[in-house]
């Protein structure tokens, strides 16, 4: 069997799980999750899933420790629009609509199979970038900007995640890790915005959901 192995493709915000919602976005390109397309089938997801890894594993050998997010393609590639989905493409250069792809986390590998042909077509390297969200609590204007910021300073290492407006008034922008881990990221993002990095918020903010760095921009010229 010839394979195309050792590409590399990078997945930096998709978060790999079994309980995925049914349709998702990796890499830019919309994919279901195999068992949803066996809606017919009296099965469980859980059997339809393992009788597919079976089956790709008599054509593959496959890592045996770990369970797989399970992915359908489908569209076709000559559909793909988007930078990012034409990068896909490139890195399963034999990609067609109803592939089915199967990533697993721990031992970075991604499986393209096609069920038509009952055969492997390729693997790739996965590289998962481990991001960190970020919350900001600014004004409308200035949320927008530190966004854009972020995402140009930072875009690798953080996502921008949920927002709010201030309660108080502020001269100074400083950046809080709200989960108490990631003091290197937050003085990446602290230098990145021109602040400091504070141990905690003023009591009167709040966190903005899902946030593990909050970024408070200063909304008043210092004294």
């Amino acid at each position: 069997m010839s394979l195309q192995k050792n590409r590399k493709i990078p997945i930096s915000s998709l978060v790999l799980t079994v309980a995925l919602l049914a349709s998702l976005i990796f890499g830019g390109m919309y994919f279901k999750k195999y068992s949803d397309l066996k809606k017919q089938s009296s099965k469980t997801a859980e059997q339809i899933n393992e009788e597919l890894i079976a089956k790709v594993g008599k054509v593959y050998q496959l890592p045996s420790d770990e369970t797989p997010v399970i992915l359908n393609v489908n569209k076709d590639p000559s559909e793909f629009t988007t930078d990012q989905e034409k990068s896909f493409a490139k890195t399963f250069k034999d990609l067609k609509k109803d592939d089915i792809i199967l990533l697993y986390e721990k031992a970075s590998l991604a499986v393209e199979y096609r069920p038509s042909d009952n055969k492997v077509i390729s693997t790739a390297t996965l590289t998962i970038n481990n991001v960190t969200d970020v919350g900001i609590i600014a004004s409308t204007d200035a949320q927008t900007t530190m966004s854009n910021l972020l995402a140009t300073k930072l875009g690798t290492e953080v996502r921008v995640g949920n927002k709010s407006t201030p309660v108080g008034q502020y001269s100074t922008t400083i950046v809080v890790d709200i989960s108490g881990k990631k003091a290197d990221i937050a003085q990446k993002v602290a230098d990145a915005v021109g602040g400091s990095v504070a141990e905690n918020l003023p009591s009167d903010e709040i966190v903005p959901d899902g946030a593990e760095i909050v970024v408070l921009v200063a909304n008043k010229s210092a004294n």
